[in-house]
This record gives C-alpha cells, sequence and structure tokens, in this order.
C-alpha cells in the first residue's frame, strides 16, 4: 500500500478534542492548499491495470468538505480533512477524521479503534506521484515515519496520478464481500493484516 510521510518531531494531535469539535474546518483555505499542493484528483499504484486496488480520490464532496477516499482489495476508507497546511514546497500536512460507514463500529465502543478514527499525515509530493511520509494517530503512535513503516519492515508506496480517473476493477467473483472500513486495520495507506 502506500508510503511515505515527513517525519516532524512535533507531529501530534490535541489530545482533548478533535478540531472539527472546537472550530469549523476551513475549507476554502483547505481546498486551496491542496489545490496548490497539485494534490486533488484520483491517484494509484497502477493508473493503467483495471485490477489495481490501491487508489485514492483527494476532492470536495457534495458539502463543499474535502475528503480522502481509499480503496484497497477489500474496503474503502473515508475521511473528511479538517485542516491542510504545506510544510515546505513538497510536503503537506493534513489532520484527518475516520467517517464510519453504516456497517462499521468505527467509534464509542472500541477505544484502541478511536485512537486511528483521527489521524496526521504528511504527504510528500514530487511532480505526478505522491506518498504518505509520516502518519501519527490522535494518540501519538507513529504509524509511519520518513515513509518507512513502524517496525520498519515496509516502505510506503508512491501513488501516481491518474489522469483518466480511477481504473475500474473487474467485477468480483460471486461470493466475496466487500468488508466495512475497520479502522484499527486499515490505517490511513497502512498495509493490511
Amino acid at each position: 500500500m502506500r508510503t511515505a510521510f515527513l517525519a516532524l518531531a512535533a507531529l501530534t494531535l490535541v489530545a482533548a478534542a478533535p478540531a472539527a469539535a472546537v472550530t469549523p474546518p476551513d475549507n476554502a483555505r483547505i481546498g486551496r492548499v491542496l489545490n496548490e499542493a497539485g494534490l486533488v484528483g484520483v491517484w494509484g499504484t497502477h493508473c493503467d491495470d483495471v485490477n489495481s486496488d490501491d487508489w485514492e480520490t483527494i476532492a470536495a464532496d457534495a458539502r463543499g468538505v474535502y475528503q480522502s477516499v481509499e480503496g484497497g482489495d477489500d474496503y474503502v476508507s473515508t475521511y473528511d480533512i479538517i485542516s491542510a497546511r504545506r510544510l515546505n514546497s513538497r510536503d503537506v500536512q493534513m489532520d484527518m477524521v475516520l467517517i464510519p460507514d453504516e456497517d462499521s463500529d468505527a467509534e464509542g465502543d472500541d477505544p484502541e479503534a478511536d485512537a486511528y478514527n483521527q489521524i496526521t499525515v504528511v504527504y510528500r509530493i514530487e511532480g505526478d506521484k505522491q506518498m504518505t511520509w509520516s502518519s501519527v494517530t490522535s494518540r501519538g503512535e507513529k504509524l509511519i515515519t520518513r515513509g518507512v513503516f513502524a517496525g520498519g519492515d515496509q516502505r510506503s508506496e508512491w501513488y501516481y496520478r491518474c489522469p483518466n480517473g480511477r481504473p475500474t476493477p473487474s467485477a468480483a467473483p460471486a461470493g466475496d464481500d466487500v468488508e466495512a472500513a475497520d479502522p484499527a486495520r486499515d490505517l490511513h495507506k497502512a498495509p493490511k493484516p
């Protein structure tokens, strides 16, 4: 899956309350940051492969809220982007909140999973490719540092701009169900177990 975030010493979230509960996101500012950085659009590990299962769309939804909608071979996760800022010419930091789907138990009942509901990520952008350079949970747990997953055995992958949009995967064989997002398992662009 995707890998590469900027290693920042002070990447932590406010543990008290989500930023969205205190101050509503400035969607116009977030949109400017994401557009100027070139992040708005469709991204994938293999844009021309209809069987590619690693993709991300960054765009505003019908409410005008910018989101990261990510997919893998067995899940789709949607995050509202509640803040975004340029760190330098190639790195953008975002605070993101997982939007649970109807079938998931994404908030409230599992304190361990709740830590993954809000994350701070840094995307590194180089031309028409981007990767997760760092990722930190609301509890300060570092998931990705300098493009390497915790544990140090896997690097974040580059996602490339998909000019023709997201490839449509071939139909799944009968009986294959798509699982609901599970924040404890489906970390932002983290490998599945």
